[in-house]
């Protein structure tokens, strides 16, 4: 795994920390934080090989945590971000068929983990899957791990924004509401700054929404000069990079970089406590 971010906390005696997992496809990242006052106390992202299969990947990842010394926490959160997964509304969830449900959208597998969780605030749950291999190798390094999933917790807490987009290295998530109503949510791969703005152009087309009308809050790693974000706001008048919080404080290593890097991170955290 490539490393893109390595901002490790303060480590003394009298401090303690949370530690809060994502990883999907495009790779993996860990962060530190603290609670009651909230602040983003540590912070590393690792990029994972494109196309490796399940068992390379988990192999990597193996590799990677046996290589690291990370500063000690109390509590650990993991917040799996693999594409297998959708909303079922309650009145529709049955635990016995969500394996077949899963299988019918995106095709049989045998070598997976499933999982439900409630999405905080909405009559829906969100069902996912894990390649095993991968979710073996975090098991048995952090065995007392909370498990959930990144788009039930953004489902929980983005209700507010209109088409919501967070850019990762290989592709990018979009959560669109419509009346706080949830239209979609989805993850779609990207190689070059037009692919992400078509990907966005017919989401809007999908749901008969005019690209100049609608709000576009975007996190992750795209920066206001780069190709990328010249491409969105040539079709998009209203593109708006996400703030921090006010109640969220980060370290000075940190706010080197622009907030709205890590403020999806923020989101998960604040999910997860």
């Amino acid at each position: 795994m490539k490393t893109a971010f390595k901002i490790l906390p303060e480590t003394s005696l009298d401090k303690t920390y949370d530690l809060l997992i994502e990883i999907g496809r495009g790779g993996f990242s860990l962060t530190w934080y603290s609670l009651m006052p909230f602040k983003m106390e540590g912070l590393s992202i690792y990029q994972a090989q494109r196309n490796s299969d399940d068992f390379m990947y988990a192999d990597d990842l193996n590799k990677l945590l046996a290589s690291e010394t990370l500063p000690p926490y109390r509590s650990c959160k993991i917040c799996y971000n693999f594409k297998e997964g959708m909303p079922v509304p309650n009145t529709c969830y049955d635990a016995a068929a969500r394996e077949a449900m899963l299988n019918d959208v995106y095709g049989f597998t045998t070598g997976a983990v499933y999982f439900t969780q409630p999405v905080a605030n909405t009559e829906f749950s969100y069902i996912y899957r894990v390649p095993k291999a991968i979710d073996d190798v975090l098991k048995n390094r952090f065995a007392e791990a909370t498990i959930l999933h990144t788009n039930a917790c953004l489902i929980a807490s983005k209700k507010e924004l209109e088409l919501y987009c967070v850019i990762y290295n290989s592709y990018i998530k979009c959560i669109l509401f419509k009346g706080n109503e949830l239209q979609i949510i989805q993850s779609y791969d990207y190689q070059t700054p037009s692919d992400v703005a078509y990907h966005l152009l017919n989401i809007c087309n999908l749901h008969n929404i005019l690209p100049e009308s609608i709000t576009i809050t975007l996190s992750g790693f795209v920066d206001m000069q780069s190709s990328l974000y010249e491409e969105i706001y040539r079709y998009f008048l209203n593109v708006q990079m996400e703030q921090l919080p006010q109640e969220v404080d980060i370290t000075d290593e940190i706010k080197a970089y622009p907030t709205h890097f890590f403020s999806y991170l923020i989101s998960l955290i604040q999910c997860a406590s």
